[in-house]
């Protein structure tokens, strides 16, 4: 038999006991998260999350736990209003889900990338969230075809990639540039959160690089309007918990 020996810190050992201990109150249906015992001094919750399996244990957890399956859709009309029996409201309730189905179940149908269905972009949502504090979804269209019947499709942005821009190509990321103004009108952008003079969320700036990425493309940034003007309908979702 050959016998191994590794060496670890008292932090690393901390980390395993941790975990360990998270592990240990799923399995018996303890669901209150151990904050205090997940906090590190200097270091954001995204680094954090960049650690091997420390805080991991924790975001993982919350992703399947408060998700779980995802958010469905379970219609229910107002028969009277519209003057359905109950048999008819029945029966279109029914073809209602099985039409939302088709789209949320596929991930080519609702992920502009393709990556996920809409019940996996609702726990990378939170996942984002969780490790961030915001998450943007831009709404797109696409052109139906046979097998993807609606043109639908909502793309997940990191807020590290929705900031203020600037005149250098994000060479001012490290100066903590956040604040800036739109030259065409003269609204306030806060955050890459552009704003009117009454303080009304009327865009967003999301950049094509990510804050401190080498590369060679030069940083730019696109305007997304946060209702169309033709449409009068939300091009871009703000999830956050507002103060």
């Amino acid at each position: 038999k050959m016998k191994y020996c590794v060496e670890i810190s008292e932090e690393q050992l901390r980390i395993i006991s941790v975990a360990v201990d998270e592990y240990m109150r799923l399995r018996m249906g303890q669901f209150e998260p151990l904050t205090e015992d997940l906090v590190f001094d200097g270091e954001d919750k995204k680094q954090l999350y960049e650690k091997p399996y420390d805080i991991r244990v924790y975001n993982e957890r919350n992703r399947t736990k408060i998700v779980g399956t995802g958010l469905t859709l379970k219609a229910t009309v107002d028969r009277n209003v519209l003057g359905l029996s109950p048999e008819k409201a029945k029966e279109w309730q029914s073809k209602t889900e099985a039409e939302f189905r088709l789209w949320a179940e596929n991930r080519r149908s609702c992920d502009a990338m393709g990556l996920n269905n809409f019940y996996g972009l609702q726990q990378l949502a939170l996942k984002s969230w969780l490790m961030s504090g915001d998450v943007f979804a831009v709404v797109k269209i696409r052109n139906p075809d046979k097998l993807h019947p609606y043109g639908l499709r909502l793309h997940l942005v990191e807020a590290d990639r929705v900031s203020t821009p600037d005149k250098f190509g994000g060479l001012l990321d490290g100066l903590g540039y956040t604040e800036g103004k739109n030259p065409s009108n003269d609204n306030k952008i806060y955050d890459g959160v552009e704003v009117d003079s009454s303080g009304a969320i009327v865009a967003y700036w999301v950049r094509n690089t990510y804050p401190h990425e080498w590369k060679s493309d030069t940083t730019t940034w696109q305007r997304v309007e946060a209702v169309g003007a033709k449409t009068g309908l939300p091009q871009i979702l703000h999830i956050m918990e507002s103060e």
